[in-house]
């Protein structure tokens, strides 16, 4: 889904407004009472414990009443389109089955292990890996969905330019060949990714129809600028 994922968290303007609210809220509760009690000698308030309330203080009560029933009311408003947006966050499409699902990340330094030192510790990893019972599919990404570090400038031949999106960037991802197996993600034109002896993208979506405007995206070369220097046709 197009969604600015990296956007998204606590809104400092909804904390500040929800601080403020609260505050208001104590200041106004305590101060009518402080005012009421204030205005009124001792002797007023024996002969009120002792027949009952005054009319001004009964309106001031009924007044507050009604003001706690309408909040209450508007706080399970609020409540219960809380839970119904949870409930669409959770039914969102995000293009792959999470369910079943794990992700592990390898932490060692970038420039530790040489490139084919790198391959062959891949492939050992992922055999080791998918020996284990219950494991059905296994592959090698270099981040999460929707979450990438790797923003690489990106040119496709025949396009004169890709359009800036509020998303952002495009994010790159580099995977092994039997990561859409693992993802369970279903393609909707075009081949996978082969067997990996040769360069392949498969790009979502949201860049097919930006590719689209120049014409068929399907069998065009992507070139991208890696640290100065620039793939081969992938």
């Amino acid at each position: 889904p197009d969604v600015a994922w990296q956007d998204l968290g606590l809104s400092s303007t909804v904390l500040v407004t929800t601080a403020v609210l609260a505050l208001l809220a104590g200041i106004l509760s305590a101060i009518v009472p402080a005012l009421q009690a204030g205005r009124r000698g001792v002797a007023d308030v024996l002969r009120t414990s002792a027949g009952g309330i005054t009319r001004s203080a009964l309106r001031v009560r009924i007044m507050l009443s009604f003001a706690q029933a309408a909040l209450s009311v508007l706080l399970l408003i609020g409540a219960g389109l809380f839970v119904r947006s949870m409930a669409n966050a959770g039914n969102v499409d995000h293009g792959y089955e999470a369910e079943g699902l794990l992700y592990a990340n390898i932490n060692a330094p970038r420039d530790a292990i040489p490139p084919v030192e790198q391959l062959r510790l891949q492939r050992l990893i992922l055999e080791r890996v998918e020996q284990l019972p219950g494991v059905e599919e296994a592959a090698f990404t270099t981040s999460m969905p929707f979450w990438s570090y790797l923003v690489y400038d990106i040119t496709i031949d025949g396009v004169d330019s890709l359009r800036t999106l509020p998303t952002g960037a495009p994010l790159v991802h580099v995977v092994s060949p039997s990561y859409l197996e693992t993802m369970r993600m279903d393609l909707v034109r075009g081949r996978g990714l082969g067997d990996g002896s040769t360069y392949t993208a498969v790009v979502n979506e949201t860049m097919a129809r930006q590719i689209e405007e120049y014409g068929d995206p399907i069998g065009r070369c992507l070139y991208m600028n890696v640290r100065g220097t620039t793939t081969p046709c992938v």
